[in-house]
Order: structure tokens, then C-alpha cells, then sequence
């Protein structure tokens, strides 16, 4: 008969699920903190944070898709690197 594996519950209640959904909500934001924090009047910030998450270049009224990428490119590679290490370990733990 195998025996059970046992299982071990965390005290402090901060798991590898919520550590990672803090990575990826921070990866989000960080772009609109760099431009917060950055130089230029509020109306220029106010631009560069639209362009940036929506590719609408509001002084020129044109579509651009590099501050697109520039702006979640952080984002989609912590999604990535974020699932696919539970996906890895698990992978791991079931050849060993």
C-alpha cells in the first residue's frame, strides 16, 4: 500500500501564487510609476502614460506600437516566466 504524501500548510499565509501575482501586477504598473516619476509637465506624463498603454499618440492623433511594446513587454515576460516555473518544478518533481 503506498503511503501518503503529507502535506504542509504555511503559517505566515504568503504562497508562491500570491508572490507571483504581485511580480506580474508590479510588472504592469511599473511603467506608469517610471512616468509619474519622470520629468515634464502633467499634461506631457498624462500623454506619454496613454501612448504607452494604449498606443494612441494623443498630440499627434496617431496609433504607434512601440511604446506598446515597450510598455508590456516586462509584463508578458513575467507572465511567462511566472507560469511556466510552477509548470517546470512540477515537471521536475514527477521525474524525481
Amino acid at each position: 500500500m503506498a503511503t501518503k504524501k503529507r502535506t504542509y500548510r504555511r503559517k505566515n499565509g504568503f504562497s508562491q501564487a500570491k508572490l507571483f501575482g504581485l511580480v506580474r501586477k508590479i510588472s504592469l504598473v511599473a511603467p506608469a510609476i517610471g512616468i509619474a516619476i519622470g520629468g515634464g509637465s502633467p499634461s506631457d506624463k498624462l500623454a506619454r502614460g496613454v501612448e504607452g498603454y494604449t498606443g494612441y499618440n494623443m498630440v499627434t492623433q496617431s496609433f504607434n506600437m512601440q511604446p506598446l511594446k515597450n510598455t508590456y513587454t516586462g509584463f508578458l515576460a513575467s507572465t511567462l516566466i511566472t507560469a511556466g516555473i510552477p509548470k517546470v518544478t512540477s515537471l521536475l518533481k514527477g521525474l524525481f
